[in-house]
């Protein structure tokens, strides 16, 4: 599962959201109807997870004499309408309804404790007494997001109650489960249920699944806590979102005793997630060495104070033997020194064998970096997702399965940040991370040599598990977080540790922990949107939503098919600005704000449009004499490039360490990025999305719904809101509570705001002055050149006709004989030639003095007067030839589909081969521009082979998922904006226009 903010609600959430809906906007009523409207009732059933071993040990004198051993107490006190003896249900001891149960009935005048009489329970001792039961249920999100506490309150009428709750429901520390639901309701296929099926008591009273088909959980497994968590997000899912459930721990509990000889009991539950607040990572369970007695003898030597470390090798070394985290750092050191891999630029690599990518490679778990002599000595990095695995294996908690109690989630795929083009970690003496950059002078930059990339495409995102942590860094944050009774809370000290990555890479990430409710898996997220976020789930995740739920505010609105009404009961905004955010506003109230230290563009975005009368412009400290990115900043730009340029590997070169240089350019880049960002969004007139949260609050009041999570996105109808409230904001879960009071479930759910932000910062160059170009991320690299989008559909003219035919004829040859991937083919080809195959790229046309201001790296050795002869000649071949290598202007792109440089050629004309074509590519290249067959046939095989990104795969939608089109001519991402627009645009327009999809049925594609 992704860490990614913003992901939709779940499928069957978001139908149930519209079947409610419509049943709410239904004219004709039928009684299914009527009695779901007027006579909703919800259910509570708590369970306890306690166990009696020796029934003789009770110390209750009510209790001792029943003979009630292992979970028989437990199974004859389900606390639900009231109490239920589990074992006298319908069908004794299985997962059965709220409607199948037993009710206990009638009065019970025999004095027994247990029994099936609705007066009289637990004995006589005060005369006839109800039964106890459940008078109300709330259920609250915590902090890190998903940590989740229930409270319920239990009223018990005599002694003999209260003593059998006292047992099974008030001991700390032990389980319990809390369902909750509607009794009646309409599933998402309009089926009433007059009774909800769904309820898991009978696997938690028995400790076994009992449900077929619960993914991963095998009928009649015994149940681990991971197996509760899936049984009830199975069950949640199968109810359609009208069944609940917390699975937790007893926290706290008080009761109160009446005059009427009743007891009112309160139990606080907390969600297994708690224990990230009370685990401790300074701990030292392999001792290094005994420790000496000191003696009379000795005292002398004991007390001697040895020198304090110095370097970073006796720093490690030093912690050996205060906790395991130092223990395990000094071993990985040893084995850096002893048996690493060189991998060139003063960088040594291992890989331990335990962490791996999907395809089961080892990935490089830690470096050793040297620097030039003089300037530093050797330093440690471990990756952190090599780090986190490690502690989640040897020093999680484990329960009886002998599985964490809480997990980590170290995976490298899905957790993903926001990377702005450019980022780098400008303080080694906290992380590096690996990516690398060709200059416009020719050589590669290369920084942290051999580790894991970083990023694997321009356009990002990031993968914050391959950052590298100093182990200097990792050391220090442990001590510093030394409580008085000398330990250190894991939340705390992950916390830390991502504060300083932040810190290290400018700051406009905004890192945090999180639990999942659903897994209890411990979740690194940004707050930071990640553009495209919606197209890169469908492409990597495809099993998680990005549906938009939308909620029906207030009243009857018609959306075309049906009518909606509203089961939401009401709704209210508010906000709670800080003081932290007092600059922002002050600078976002006018619909330009933007200065250098403050990215207020959020505010910007909101108030486009508005001026105010008094001020109506805040210039900031610095402004741009002319508007491009890099003047602002010019002259620190070049002592920046400078300071980076340092840091990196260059044709096998050590990096430098300066300490100054070090302090003063990591605040550079924070300042730097942040208002480059934050102006390239102003100029589009949008808001920056590496705000992050923003204080306003949407609250919604609805009849209970399960399956909403924190830190999802949802939408809603803006009829009663201000019209520039969904175009500037975008709402995500903060909350969801649930609470079961006078018989009816009501959730609320509250919200935090990001910005409605830029959709892609790939297109956005790091600076003409710095001579640095795109991010080349081990070679893979979009070059495609930004075409302006135009927001609508580019249909495609009938002109057209002849060469598509040509196209769907030969594609049909080579087995592409469905519309799904013959889309593909042609809007890949009308977005990159308008389906001209006689194009060819190249059409450069610099001025002397464009020249020198585009390249200058490049251009550094031609001097004045070669290059006004380079720049007169038409075209501009020898230009061409200088600047674009390897291939120049005689591999230039050509054909449908523009292949491109030297390695392009050869490997489309081995692709041509392979597919039976004797078609010479490399030494006739001009072919693709003269003859349309071999264009046609270079588009076709080039596709299914993947010459120009991802294969043509007949298992990809291309019909539905544009990213899919689109990574067959990128690979893996999403690349410039403008391209990504405009291919988009294409793709709509071939599939909206009507004589290609008459073309596509004639010719019988599937």
């Amino acid at each position: 599962m992704p860490n990614i903010l913003g992901e939709g609600f779940k499928d069957y959430v978001v139908n149930q959201i519209t079947t409610r809906e419509r049943i709410y906007g239904t004219v004709t009523r039928n009684e299914e109807v009527l009695a779901y409207q007027n006579s909703q009732t919800a259910f509570a059933c708590l369970v306890s997870g306690v166990d009696i071993q020796d029934p003789n040990f009770l110390n209750k004198s009510s209790l001792a004499g029943l003979g009630l051993a292992n979970n028989a107490l437990a199974e004859k006190f389900v606390l639900i309408n009231g109490v239920v003896d589990f074992s006298q249900t319908v069908t004794p001891g299985a997962d059965t309804g709220v409607g199948l149960d037993d009710p206990k009935q009638g009065l019970a005048t025999d004095g027994s404790i247990l029994n099936q009489g609705a007066y009289g329970f637990g004995g006589l001792e005060f005369g006839l007494r109800p039964i106890p039961g459940i008078t109300s249920v709330n259920v609250t999100s915590g902090p890190r997001g998903s940590l989740r506490f229930g409270e319920v309150k239990i009223k018990a009428w005599n002694r003999a109650q209260f003593e059998a709750i006292d047992t099974l429901y008030m001991r700390l520390g032990y389980t319990v489960l809390l369902e909750y639901g509607h009794t009646n309701y309409f599933d998402n296929n309009g089926k009433f249920y007059g009774s909800n099926p769904w309820s898991m008591r009978g696997s938690f009273l028995s400790g076994k699944c009992q449900y077929p088909q619960v993914p991963g959980v095998e009928q009649g497994k015994k149940l681990g806590q991971f197996d509760v968590l899936r049984m009830i997000a199975e069950l949640r899912d199968r109810a359609n979102g009208n069944y609940d459930a917390l699975y937790g721990k007893v926290a706290n509990f008080n009761w109160s005793y009446n005059k009427d000889g009743s007891f009112d009991i309160t139990v606080k539950i907390v969600s297994m997630g708690d224990i990230i607040e009370s685990l401790r990572v300074n701990t030292l369970a392999t001792p290094v060495g005994a420790l000496q007695e000191i003696t009379p003898e000795n005292k002398e030597d004991a007390e001697t104070t040895e020198p304090p470390p110095q370097t970073s090798a006796e720093i490690i070394d030093s912690a050996a033997s205060k906790h395991d985290i130092g223990k395990m750092l000094s071993d990985v050191k040893r084995y850096l020194d002893t048996s690493g891999t060189d991998a060139g630029g003063g960088t040594t690599t291992k890989a331990f064998g335990v962490s791996k990518d999907k395809d089961g490679r080892s990935l490089v778990d830690a470096i050793k970096q040297n620097w030039q002599e003089g300037t530093k000595d050797s330093t440690y990095y471990i990756r952190l997702g090599s780090f986190l695995q490690w502690y989640s294996l040897s020093k999680m908690f484990k329960g009886t399965d002998n599985k964490p109690m809480l997990d980590i989630d170290f995976d490298t795929d899905s957790n993903i940040v926001f990377f702005p083009y450019g980022q780098r970690s400008t303080d080694p003496s906290i992380c590096l991370v690996s990516i690398n950059y060709n200059t416009k002078g020719g050589y590669l930059q290369e920084y942290a040599k051999g580790a894991e990339p970083y990023v694997k495409v321009s356009s990002g995102p990031a993968y914050i598990m391959n950052v590298y942590l100093n182990f200097e860094f990792i050391l220090t944050t442990l001590e510093s977080l030394i409580d008085n009774e000398g330990k250190v809370v894991l939340i705390d000290f992950l916390e830390r540790l991502l504060s300083g990555i932040c810190d290290a890479l400018g700051n406009v990430n905004k890192l945090s922990v999180a639990v999942d409710e659903e897994s209890n898996i411990i979740k690194i997220i940004d707050e930071v949107k990640i553009p495209g976020r919606d197209d890169f789930l469908k492409a990597n995740f495809p099993d998680i939503s990005t549906k938009l739920a939308k909620f029906t505010l207030y009243g009857f609105r018609d959306d075309g098919t049906s009518g909606r009404g509203t089961f939401v009961s009401d709704f209210k905004i508010d906000t709670g600005f800080s003081k932290e955010t007092a600059a922002m506003i002050a600078i976002g109230a006018q619909a330009n704000g933007q200065v250098v230290g403050e990215d207020a563009t959020a505010f910007s975005a909101w108030s486009k449009g508005l001026i105010d009368r008094i001020e109506p412009s805040k210039v900031g400290t610095v402004k741009p004499e002319t508007g491009s990115y890099d003047d602002t900043f010019k002259e620190d730009l070049s002592r920046y490039y400078t300071f980076l340029d340092s840091l990196a590997s260059k044709e096998g070169s050590l990096p430098v360490w300066t300490a100054a240089d070090i302090s003063a350019y990591n605040s550079f880049q924070k300042t730097y990025l942040n208002w480059r960002i934050g102006e390239n969004a102003r100029s589009k007139g949008v808001a920056s999305n590496t705000i992050g949260f923003l204080p306003i609050n949407l609250s919604l009041t609805m009849e209970g719904l399960g399956g909403m999570k924190v830190y999802q996105k949802f939408a809603v109808d803006s009829t009663f809101l201000p019209a520039n409230y969904p175009t500037a904001l975008e709402f995500i879960t903060k909350a969801v509570n649930h609470s079961i009071q006078g018989g009816k479930w009501i959730t609320t759910i509250e919200s935090l705001v990001v910005p409605n932000s830029i959709p892609n910062t790939g297109e956005m160059e790091f600076g003409s002055t710095s001579g640095v170009d795109r991010a080349s991320a081990r070679g893979q690299v979009n070059t495609s050149q930004p075409i302006a989008g135009k927001g609508k559909p580019n249909l495609v003219p009938e002109s057209k006709r002849g060469i598509v035919t040509k196209i769907i004829d030969y594609a049909k040859s080579k087995g592409v004989t469905d519309k799904n991937r013959m889309t593909c083919l042609i809007a890949v080809a009308w977005s990159e030639t308008t389906l001209d195959y006689t194009q060819a790229e190249g059409k450069l046309n610099y001025s002397f003095k464009t020249a020198r201001k585009v390249f200058p790296g490049k251009l550094k050795k031609v001097d004045d007067e070669q290059l006004k002869t380079l720049t007169a000649q038409r075209p501009q071949k020898d230009l061409y030839d200088l600047l674009y290598k390897p291939g120049g202007w005689k591999y230039r792109g050509r054909g449908l589909t523009q292949c491109t440089f030297t390695g392009g050629y050869k490997a489309l004309t081995e692709s041509l081969r392979k597919n039976g074509e004797k078609i010479d590519l490399i030494n006739n290249p001009d072919l693709l521009i003269t003859d349309e067959l071999i264009s046609v046939k270079a588009l076709v095989i080039g596709k299914i082979e993947g010459n120009f990104g991802k294969k043509l795969s007949p298992t990809r939608d291309y019909l539905n998922n544009f990213l899919n089109v689109f990574q067959t001519q990128t690979g893996g991402g999403n690349g410039c904006m403008t391209v990504y627009s405009h291919y988009k645009d294409g793709w709509e327009g071939v599939k909206q226009t009507q004589w290609i999809q008459k073309l596509f049925n004639d010719k019988g594609l599937t």
